[in-house]
């Protein structure tokens, strides 16, 4: 029984800590995570892609105050690994994706520019 006990109680411990270091925090719009600038004029193509385009794929820009007709749409999207023990650099950062879509009169994409840098 003593046995069990010690294995139960080392068990809650690894749990417990791993929690805290495979803890990661994601905000805003994930549908930013697979775009990068390798497939970012794949997916909105200047002249073609429509405001209502971009809101079936991303939703409704961080932007938005009620007022679809913003020249300018901002999406953003973070995703933080927080190693508590380890330094914030390489990998260990995590994502931090700025996209910003400016719209031409007509609603049709006239600019697509997506920052994309580790986290701080």
């Amino acid at each position: 029984m003593t046995s069990l006990l010690k294995t139960t109680y080392m068990l809650s411990i690894v749990l417990s800590l791993s929690g805290c270091v495979l803890d990661s925090v994601r905000t805003h719009s994930s549908a930013l995570e697979e775009i990068d600038n390798g497939n970012l004029h794949t997916l909105f193509i200047n002249g073609k892609t429509t405001k209502r385009d971009v809101l079936t794929k991303l939703g409704p820009p961080i932007n938005d105050k009620g007022d679809i007709a913003t020249p300018i749409w901002l999406y953003h999207y973070r995703h933080e690994k927080i190693p508590h023990f380890l330094p914030k650099v390489g990998p260990l950062a995590g994502q931090d994706k700025t996209l910003s879509l400016r719209f031409d009169e007509k609603g049709v994409l006239a600019d697509a520019v997506l920052i994309d840098k580790a986290a701080n």
